[in-house]
């Protein structure tokens, strides 16, 4: 009888190890977001805000999740005026997000949902494009 009780007390304390064990691990929140103008007389970091710093005919805005620690998966927002600008990436499957800008002036923010394990975080970055008149902003 002894032996049937420790038997089962051991079949318990697994099944309740069982139950409690944790799920995949997720850092969700540990990522930043940023983006970055090209061409820029410097490789900048990203960073919340960003704007471009020399002339030139086209820029790109670049949008970057940095520090996944975990699969991920995205859902990019960019305003509609900028939806046919997309230059590469801004994709589910995608942690970056490139947008072709032309010349002239822009003020806009990117957000992107982050999603791990069912646990979702919201990022946002904003972009800054002056136009340039030859080699100096207008």
């Amino acid at each position: 009888m002894r032996r049937i009780a420790t038997l089962l007390a051991a079949l318990a304390t697994l099944a309740a190890a069982g139950l409690f064990t944790p799920g995949p691990a997720s850092a969700l929140g540990g990522e930043t977001f940023g983006c970055r103008i090209s061409p820029n007389p410097t490789v900048p970091p990203y960073t919340s805000f960003c704007r471009n710093r020399q002339a030139a005919s086209t820029y790109v805005a670049g949008f970057l999740v940095e520090n996944v620690t975990a699969p991920s998966t995205y859902a990019w927002s960019i305003p509609a005026a900028y939806q046919g600008a997309i230059y590469s990436g801004c994709t589910s499957d995608r942690a970056d997000c490139g947008i072709a800008l032309p010349n002239k002036d822009a003020y806009f923010a990117v957000s992107v949902t982050i999603t791990q394990n069912g646990a979702s975080e919201t990022l946002s970055a904003n972009a800054s494009i002056s136009r340039y008149c030859g080699s100096t902003p207008c």
